[in-house]
């Protein structure tokens, strides 16, 4: 599988703490790898090939600045840049790497949750770092819903904020769906330190 690669290209000008956008871009989940010999702009090396979702991602690090996102073919490229800017996207354009993305997680937590739905009268979509199970035995779940699903799990609490948002977006509409339908998502909500968390459905 290549890489999904992007170009952020930003203005520079009106950011009052570069350093906290440098960390915000460079340090998120889903950057693998990143290029910045330019001064306004990164190229990206991402864990996603939906520009969609690396730019919620790197919402908070961007902070309402003017931005571009763009998905790039690196491999025809031209400028003017130092030997080791060409050095690191030749590398780029050369790897090919196996594992899975975060959208074909994604993707394998929506099929789980479509299945679910077709049994179930009604359900909810949440996140957590408790174990599933002690999750749903909260006072708010335990005598409403009956089971519990874990859709998606990983030790990085943005990519699980990230999964829950996009999760709940697919199924938002649905009529069975108790997830609150005025278009906010719990992206920021915080969750209690855990060595791992999950977006998980609790359904009757």
């Amino acid at each position: 599988m290549k890489n999904s690669v992007f170009i952020l290209s930003f203005d520079r000008d009106s950011i009052s703490d570069i350093r906290s956008l440098h960390n915000g871009v460079t340090k998120n989940a889903l950057v693998k790898n990143w290029f910045h010999y330019i001064k306004s702009s990164y190229i990206i090396v991402a864990n996603t090939n939906n520009a969609d979702i690396l730019s919620k991602s790197l919402d908070a690090a961007l902070n309402g600045i003017r931005y571009i996102l763009l998905e790039v073919n690196i491999s025809n490229c031209n400028g003017f840049l130092p030997q080791k800017a060409w050095d690191w996207i030749e590398r780029i354009i050369n790897k090919s790497e196996g594992g899975l993305t975060f959208d074909s997680l994604l993707g394998a937590s929506l099929f789980k949750l479509a299945i679910i739905i077709k049994k179930s009268t009604s359900f909810k979509i949440g996140k957590t770092g408790l174990p599933p199970e002690e999750r749903r035995n909260q006072p708010d779940y335990k005598d409403v819903y009956p089971n519990i699903t874990s859709l998606f799990s990983n030790k990085n609490r943005d990519l699980v904020s990230l999964a829950e948002s996009e999760i709940i977006n697919n199924v938002i509409n649905d009529p069975k769906c108790d997830n609150k339908k005025d278009g906010r998502k719990s992206l920021n909500d915080n969750m209690s330190e855990s060595d791992n968390y999950c977006v998980y459905v609790v359904w009757r």
